[in-house]
């Protein structure tokens, strides 16, 4: 009988129920439910085994998927396996790791007795877990646009999301900005308030399960710019122009020349500062006018400011040449100068101090002053037209260049021809005697037979002398003798000049160089005036670039050729600035190791001349003094009592060491610092004086210094001669004193003395006998000796 007749028998009655015990035997699957909820990614086991009645009973129990099939596979590898219980009549299914696809039904059955099947059914639910696919911990809106701040969430069931700002939860309605969206929060019109940290939060109901994620919001503000004023810098000055942009966060700054769209920041002579956008331009040469853009960028944009700069350029006068024309012609004296701006020329002539105005001279209207400008060129081309000319317009004449930066300056000459007329041979030579001096004017008139020898006669009524004197002409020295170099830096160089061989009879004023490159003509070259014995040096040159040298003298009549002593020279490349000079006085120099007494015990001013700075400006110096002593024959330095680096900005020429130990030798180095690097140092020796005497204390026993004895004698030595004197005039009248007497009695006679005179002769006679007597006779002023009585 089956167990299933066995029960409906007992129910009719006829088997008794407790045959077969209280409860039915069925199986039951742990965990319980009919219905499971796994995240997937986990690990699981269902276990299946009696849960009534004999457990000896059952057999072969099985596990079938949701397709019905037996679950044979027992590998763990396999992700679902097998495994039997150990201690109890039962079977496991275990779950590797779950997945989406092992989702389902599953069973569980086995044999009772042999006889009866019993199974359990579970169904199994794959939960994906919150998952966070994208969702950047800083984010970075835009002021003024709408954003959404990404949160991206996964999940199966899919979760609900909700946002948080300042531990607030943030709401959405009609009057919000935000707008809460399955991939994101919606900002709308970002405003920089919007700044700050944010919570994107997912809950999954099914599970509980919460997670959430911390945003840092920071709003960009793009780069907003002032205009940048236009910049005026003198050629071969230093520049620095800033350009300022707000934003956020802080831009980096790049500069570009706008005509050639170069990179400033790769560009000799420049210097970007890509944090401050400050610019830097070193040595401004005359191309370096033009328009540049600075460029400000930050991750919210870019913002563009150009600025104008205008290279203003020192006047120089590049052509003034001197006229020779008759008298009665017209002719122009004309001066080019060249600038930025193009400066305005004028003349004035030298022996007036009112220059000549633009226009027609209001009171010579036979002058006409013009100026044509040439602004694109930088160039000025000044005329002095003359009409009729006179005599009186023959002379030098000044030409001035200026154009707000600086003036300059450069003589020319006039020289009038006229012929030579008969009733002018009076003037030719004129004699003007004004005793005891007497002056021969001559007057040649491009008469070369008045040049020559004159004998200059001299007589009165004791007799006669002469003298010769010549009269030569006046030229233009010769061309120059000899140029050699003698220092060079990178921006500067000296020359030794030997003047012209021949001599002209009139003394060299000055040098004058022109100097040009290869691009240029000599029409338009620079040009530089020394006087004679001057330093001949020539500044602000360019390293690294090919110049030519031309020079010529100059004398009273005019500028002599130019020639001999031409150069060529390649300027050495930049480089650290040569070695200061330190000034000390004057009885020192010349001195080789030089050693200073200072006048103070305790300072010194340390003072020097600024060094070439070949190239690169100086933008500092460094000082540093050591304790130093003269020890067997030589200096020595110590190593311990040394000063740390000081610093000296490049505006100064001096400074003062203080804190100094008196009655001690120092070492004074001082070095120069461009962009290149430091000089080598200068340095001198500085003993500073002793100071005050320390006093001090006396002990018990009185000691006298040997200057206080010394004094003591000296001091009784001389009341004893004054004793002595004293007593020599009381007794005798002899002595210092008494001679003292006798000198203030004989002052009074002679006094009384002077008073006599006459006009007619007076006899002086002496009262010793044999002496000789002088008569003086005071009308004419002789005196004759008389010998008699």
């Amino acid at each position: 009988m089956s167990v299933l007749n066995l029960i409906l028998a007992a129910r009719e009655g006829g088997v008794p129920e407790s045959l077969f015990g209280q409860d039915t035997p069925a199986l039951e699957i742990q965990p319980h439910g009919q219905e499971l909820s796994r995240v997937e990614g986990e690990s699981m086991a269902l276990t299946c085994k009696l849960q009534a009645g004999d457990v000896n009973q059952v057999s072969q129990l099985e596990w079938l998927d949701s397709r019905d099939e037996v679950i044979r596979n027992t590998d763990i590898r396999q992700g679902i396996y097998i495994q039997q219980l150990q201690d109890e009549n039962g079977i496991m299914l275990i779950f590797a790791k779950l997945i989406k696809s092992m989702e389902g039904k599953y069973t569980c059955r086995g044999s009772y007795a042999k006889t009866e099947q019993l199974q359990a059914t579970v169904t199994l639910k794959i939960i994906m877990d919150i998952t966070w696919t994208n969702v950047p911990p800083e984010q970075f809106p835009i002021i003024g646009t709408n954003k959404k701040l990404a949160c991206v969430v996964n999940g199966d069931p899919y979760p609900i999301i909700d946002w948080l700002r300042g531990g607030q939860r943030i709401t959405t309605d009609s009057n919000s900005r935000y707008i809460i969206e399955t991939d994101g929060l919606q900002i709308n019109n970002v405003q920089e308030s919007d700044d700050g940290l944010y919570t994107c939060r997912a809950l999954v109901t099914a599970t509980g399960k919460v997670d959430e994620r911390i945003i840092r919001v920071e709003v960009l503000i793009p780069p907003k710019m002032d205009p940048i004023l236009p910049v005026q810098i003198v050629e071969g000055d230093t520049a620095r122009i800033k350009c300022k942009a707000f934003s956020k966060p802080p831009s980096n700054y790049t500069w570009i020349r706008e005509d050639t769209r170069e990179d400033l920041s790769i560009k000799d002579r420049f210097t970007v500062d890509e944090r401050t956008g400050i610019l830097s331009i070193s040595r401004i040469e005359r191309q370096d006018d033009s328009i540049y853009q600075c460029v400000a960028r930050n991750p919210a944009g870019t913002a563009e400011q150009s600025v104008n700069i205008t290279v203003l350029a020192k006047p120089k006068i590049f052509e003034l040449i001197n006229i020779t024309a008759p008298v009665e012609n017209d002719t122009q004296l004309i001066c080019k100068a060249s600038g930025r701006p193009a400066p305005q020329v004028t003349f004035r002539k030298l022996n007036r101090q009112d220059r000549f105005a633009l226009g027609v001279q209001s009171d010579n209207p036979r002058i006409t002053l013009e100026n044509q400008v040439f602004e694109k060129k930088g160039e000025t081309f000044a005329k002095l037209i003359i009409k009729r000319l006179t005599r009186h317009d023959d002379g030098l004449y000044e030409c001035i260049a200026e154009n707000g930066v600086e003036k300059a300056y450069k003589n020319g000459h006039i020289a009038v021809e006229f012929p030579l007329h008969l009733k002018e041979q009076k003037t030719i030579r004129q004699i003007e005697n004004r005793p005891p001096a007497s002056h021969l004017i001559v007057t040649p008139y491009h008469n070369r037979a008045f040049y020559g020898k004159y004998e200059c006669i001299a007589t009165n009524k004791l007799g006669q002398n002469r003298t010769f004197l010549e009269l030569r002409e006046a030229k233009v020295p010769g061309p120059i003798q000899q140029v050699t170099i003698e220092a060079v830096t990178a921006t500067t160089i000296k020359f030794n000049i030997v003047g012209p061989a021949d001599a002209t009879g009139l003394p060299l004023r000055s040098f004058v160089v022109q100097f040009k490159v290869d691009i240029m003509t000599w029409d338009t070259a620079w040009n530089k005036t020394w006087s004679v014995n001057a330093p001949y040096i020539i500044e602000g040159l360019s390293p690294q670039r090919t110049y030519q040298f031309r020079f010529a003298a100059i004398n009273d009549v005019g500028i002599g050729g130019y020639g001999g002593g031409n150069q060529q020279y390649t300027m050495p490349t930049r480089s650290v600035p040569t070695e200061p000079k330190i000034l000390v006085p004057a009885e020192y120099a010349g001195l080789r190791d030089i050693l200073v007494n200072s006048p103070y015990a305790d300072h010194y001013e340390l003072r020097w001349k600024v060094p070439h700075d070949n190239g690169d400006p100086i933008d500092y110096y460094v000082i540093r003094f050591c304790v130093t002593e003269f020890r067997d024959g030589q200096w020595l330095d110590s190593t311990s009592e040394c000063s740390s680096e000081i610093t000296v900005s490049f505006q100064y020429q001096s400074y003062e060491l203080d804190n100094l130990v008196p009655d001690t030798t120092y070492k004074l180095e001082l070095r120069a610092h461009n962009p290149i690097g430091l000089s080598s140092p200068a340095q001198i020796r500085v003993k500073t004086a002793r100071g005050l005497d320390v006093m001090i204390p006396s002990s018990d026993s009185t000691y006298l210094s040997s200057g206080l004895i010394l004094g003591i004698v000296i001091a009784c030595v001389v009341v004893v001669l004054i004793l002595v004197d004293i007593i020599c005039f009381c007794v005798n009248r002899t002595g210092v004193l008494a001679f003292c007497c006798d000198c203030a009695r004989s002052k009074r006679v002679d006094e009384e003395d002077s008073k006599l005179g006459s006009t007619n002769q007076v006899e002086l006679t002496t009262v010793h006998n044999n002496s000789p007597s002088y008569t003086i006779d005071i009308t004419n002023g002789a005196a004759a000796p008389i010998l008699g009585k």
